[in-house]
């Protein structure tokens, strides 16, 4: 199952769920998804094709409205970018209630095993438990927006509109490789996104104007992808990566 962010009806849709990288589902099939910044979290069942909300989350938005969810593993938290000055709101699916937050620290994701939550920020990347968000320590590099491996404790990030990528094992509090984003003729492309593919190998970059595909060890550029309309960033689901 393949689960994106895109814009319906002028309203930018988010998914959280826990399938593959960027598309999150819980275990038992559901997807969380709010449109627009001020609606409420909708809540729909993976099988129905008749796509009709089976619960929903209201009360939740900040002054600044909703930037960005994710949902643990287990599929029993969600956590919520309520925007900039306010905070990353923790919260308990079965109540829908807050249960605890740590002040807004710019655009976040999870580990794998969901107990440690990554976010970047004016030029730092933070790394937090999520049982208390306890700082576990911040780092001096920027990895925006942060994007983990599904295989690996690895996230991976270039700064908005610049070139250079960065990939960083936050259990070994290392840099596993940083380059310059180039496309096949070797023009260097300012990044809009960095996905990373599950098996930890290559890194797909969307800039401006074109998809580059990095192989993470040579750091070579393996194929570039013009494209003909505004996408935001890749995901990965069974069939391979889809960019939208």
């Amino acid at each position: 199952v393949l689960l994106v962010s895109t814009f319906v009806s002028g309203f930018l849709i988010h998914c959280a769920s826990e399938r593959g990288v960027n598309s999150r589902t819980t275990p038992d099939e559901r997807v969380y998804a709010f449109s627009s910044y001020f609606r409420p979290i909708y809540c729909y069942a993976v099988d129905d094709t008749s796509h009709r909300v089976i619960d929903s989350i209201t009360g939740l938005v900040g002054p600044s409205g909703l930037y960005q969810m994710r949902i643990s593993p287990d599929g029993r938290w969600l956590y919520l970018g309520r925007g900039p000055g306010t905070d990353i709101a923790k919260v308990d699916v079965a109540s829908k209630k807050v249960v605890d937050s740590v002040l807004d620290m710019g655009m976040f994701t999870l580990s794998g095993t969901g107990d440690t939550l990554i976010a970047s920020r004016m030029s730092r990347t933070y790394l937090f438990r999520t049982s208390d968000f306890s700082l576990i320590r911040e780092l001096p590099i920027y990895i925006y927006p942060p994007e983990r491996c599904a295989s690996k404790p690895w996230v991976v990030g270039g700064a908005w509109l610049d070139s250079q990528i960065t990939v960083y094992d936050f259990e070994q509090d290392s840099v596993i490789a940083q380059g310059i984003c180039r496309d096949k003729t070797g023009d260097a492309q300012s990044t809009r996104h960095v996905s990373i593919d599950p098996n930890g190998k290559r890194l797909w970059a969307i800039t401006n104007q074109k998809a580059v595909v990095i192989d993470i060890q040579t750091w070579t550029t393996v194929a570039d992808y013009w494209l003909y309309t505004a996408l935001g960033q890749v995901s990965f689901g069974k069939g391979g990566a889809v960019a939208y």
